[in-house]
């Protein structure tokens, strides 16, 4: 990797980051968008499938605070727009449309595609019009009763009814696997004006949905649990409940803060578990910033990312901040569907990352290496035009492009990202490779010095066998090789000295 791809978020002085650290067309179909402004993202991987996802923010504006939710999960294939190129985030989610993205959140959409689902009996009384009018959603109902995301009394699907807000919350909440949970909160308190309207064996169901930040209030603080769900709010359910579900195929989530970022797209991530990690982020990808769409350019250094990748690749950038909130601009007019927002950020201040912060979390250090490591135990870097010893973890680990590498392997000029905890360098990360100025030297042997441990150290070279002529000194890498008889290395014996950054790791005995 050459330095001059590496962009203004590569400080090369250094920084120091702490870490804290309609049926199911709606579901299924890409957009056409004819007559409408739209952003178009098509993400072609090597080998896979193409995915392309295609959104309408012009149908958008009154739901600014739903575009990185709908964006988040169009980038994850869970919910995507209409034929017409539309997302329509004001029409009625339909229950099938629910089921579908709820089977999807938990990664069962190749299972629910498969041609043994599609090929399931349904014993549903209504189970005949799925067969006629919705057949492609048939491995999508047996895939959901495989995973018991059905109420134990439900005789019929009435996919066509509208999904209102307390039914959408007892499907999330299964999908999450958070049953058990809920049947344990049956009789916890629920802070909201119409809990009279919540029947008694859904309220652990709305407490757990509440606690773990899938569903919310309104401003006037009711749930309003009869009130049909609008594709903009399931979004923004889908999009919370996935950030807490494991990872399926080739869908991936990472969450670090910016070290760095190259011109050809490659970001580099500090995880909160003190690693580095180079990923590429696609030319199309989303990236948003308190809400907003906008360019990987603003992406700044220090940004607490939540990212979405595919096959490796990134797709989605979200920018986290200390007071985020996952919708924007909420209305107190009680017509719109806005969630009321307020409740979340007390959840987050009391039991967010900050709470969660341990003793032993990874600092990062970035820096340039100004010279080699010396006695395996400490080494010296650059940072903020400051020259700064750190002491190495007996284990530490070094890394270039995703490879282990030795600490040998080490040269000045290098940039890296280092892990710290407890005051011990754990992890380095070389984010630039420093240029290697090769050399070769050819004259007569005077003398060489040992290191402690007995290895060559220095070796001394006259160009002449002249009492005028010059002598030089270079440096011996520790995994110096030699060729030829070394019990010749006496002096005066002719040699050829090869290296890098007047560092010797070739001898040759002539």
């Amino acid at each position: 990797m050459t330095q001059n791809k590496w962009m203004k978020n590569l400080l090369v002085g250094g920084l120091s980051l702490a870490m804290i650290a309609g049926g199911t067309s709606g579901a299924l179909a890409h957009g056409k968008g004819k007559g409408h402004e739209k952003i178009k993202h098509e993400f072609s991987f090597k080998g896979k499938q193409k995915v392309e996802v295609k959104i309408t923010f012009s149908d958008l504006e009154r739901f600014p605070w739903a575009q990185h939710n709908i964006a988040s999960l169009a980038s994850q294939r869970i919910f995507d727009g209409y034929e017409d190129g539309t997302f329509k985030p004001e029409r009625s989610v339909s229950r099938l449309e629910a089921i579908v993205t709820a089977v999807r959140l938990m990664g069962l959409r190749e299972e629910a595609e498969s041609e043994e689902a599609m090929k399931t009996e349904l014993n549903f009384k209504d189970a005949n019009q799925v067969y006629r009018k919705y057949p492609n959603a048939v491995g999508y109902i047996a895939t959901a009763l495989e995973n018991d995301l059905f109420i134990e009394t439900e005789d019929k699907l009435h996919l066509e009814k509208p999904a209102n807000r307390l039914w959408t919350t007892i499907l999330l909440v299964k999908a999450m696997g958070l049953e058990e949970e809920a049947k344990a909160s049956m009789n916890d308190p629920l802070d909201f004006k119409d809990e009279d309207d919540i029947p008694a064996g859904a309220r652990g169901y709305v407490a757990v949905a509440v606690e773990n930040g899938i569903i919310y209030g309104y401003p006037n603080g009711k749930f309003q649990p009869n009130k049909p769900v609008n594709r903009a709010e399931i979004a923004a359910f889908l999009d919370r409940a996935s950030r807490q579900l494991p990872d399926f195929g080739d869908n991936m989530t990472q969450r670090g803060t910016l070290a760095a970022q190259s011109e050809d797209g490659v970001l580099v991530i500090a995880t909160k578990d003190g690693d580095a990690l180079e990923l590429s982020l696609d030319p199309n990808a989303f990236v948003f910033r308190d809400g907003e769409k906008v360019s990987a350019e603003d992406l700044e250094m220090g940004d607490d990312l939540f990212i979405h990748l595919y096959n490796g690749v990134i797709v989605f950038v979200e920018v986290l901040n200390a007071d985020e909130q996952d919708e924007h601009g909420e209305d107190e007019d009680e017509d719109r569907d806005e969630e009321h927002d307020e409740d979340r950020d007390d959840d987050e201040n009391e039991d967010g990352e900050e709470g969660d912060k341990d003793d032993d979390e990874a600092a990062f250090v970035l820096g340039t290496v100004t010279g080699s490591v010396y006695d395996n135990d400490q080494i010296m870097l650059m940072v903020d035009g400051k020259k700064q010893s750190y002491t190495l973890h007996s284990e530490v680990s070094v890394k270039m492009e995703g490879e282990k590498i030795g600490l040998e392997d080490l040269q000045a000029g290098d940039i890296v990202l280092a892990s710290v905890h407890d005051q011990q360098v754990r992890q380095l990360h070389v984010i630039y490779r420093a240029q290697q100025e090769q050399f070769e030297v050819s004259g007569y042997l005077q003398g060489y010095t040992l290191n402690s441990e007995g290895e060559l150290a220095t070796i001394l070279i006259r160009d002449e066998l002249d009492a005028d002529s010059q002598i030089s000194i270079y440096p011996v890498g520790k995994q110096v090789s030699i060729h030829g008889d070394a019990s010749k290395l006496i002096e005066n014996q002719s040699i050829s000295l090869k290296g890098s950054q007047q560092t010797v790791h070739h001898i040759t005995i002539l």
